[in-house]
């Protein structure tokens, strides 16, 4: 997964650090499932900077989602 992160973290320098997308891109783009990253979530692990509710859903900051999953052991 740190190999797809990291090709991934080029892209964003491309001006894609303002993307927004939902927790099924996150979680696709991340390979994990919708539920690690509502554990994660829901457990604070992730910061609360990196998401943000839309009504009842929920959507992820694209690089900083990224950011976190790189720096996690």
């Amino acid at each position: 997964m740190k190999d797809i992160l990291k090709e991934h973290d080029k892209i964003l320098t491309k001006n894609n650090s303002d993307e927004v997308i939902t927790e099924e891109e996150g979680a696709n783009f991340l390979k994990v499932s919708k539920r690690t990253l509502l554990n994660k979530r829901k457990n604070g692990e992730l910061p609360n900077d990196t998401y943000f509710y839309v009504g009842k859903s929920i959507r992820y900051k694209k690089e900083k989602l990224i950011n976190y999953f790189c720096n996690i052991k």
